[in-house]
């Protein structure tokens, strides 16, 4: 985003926009899809997050960038919320345990996008030499 001129300050406050996000839409987005129905929420949110990620990609302006990177954060914040209570709602009492971890586990690592390490220390657990 620097290439289009902002200023890293400007970076900053659009990285925090997931969180940001998240407390202002995505939890009364929880609330709506307890009615509607989760596997909805969660397929037009991935779908969502595919869409912003290929305008944000190819955007060439500034309000375009801006608008692709604010519905990519609404999207992984709606994936969020929702991801948790679909586990609890699809899955029954042994295989609860083990899919809660797993996804604490997958929601700890750093990913390639991230500013985390991604050397093979901190994938040891997951990927084999």
């Amino acid at each position: 985003m620097s290439a289009l001129g902002f200023s890293n300050d400007l970076i900053g406050l659009f990285n925090s926009l997931p969180a940001l996000v998240l407390l202002g839409i995505g939890l009364p987005l929880a609330g709506m899809a307890d009615r509607i129905g989760y596997r909805l929420f969660l397929m037009a949110s991935g779908a969502l997050a595919v869409a912003a990620s290929i305008v944000l990609a190819l955007a060439g302006q500034r309000l375009i960038a801006v608008l692709a990177s604010g519905s990519f954060a609404l999207a992984l914040a709606v994936l969020e919320v929702l991801g948790a209570p679909l586990l609890a709602q699809v899955s029954d009492g042994p295989e609860r345990v083990s899919l809660f971890a797993e996804l604490r586990r997958a929601s700890s690592r750093p990913s390639a996008t991230s500013s985390g390490s991604t050397s093979g220390a901190s994938h040891g657990s997951c990927c084999p030499a």
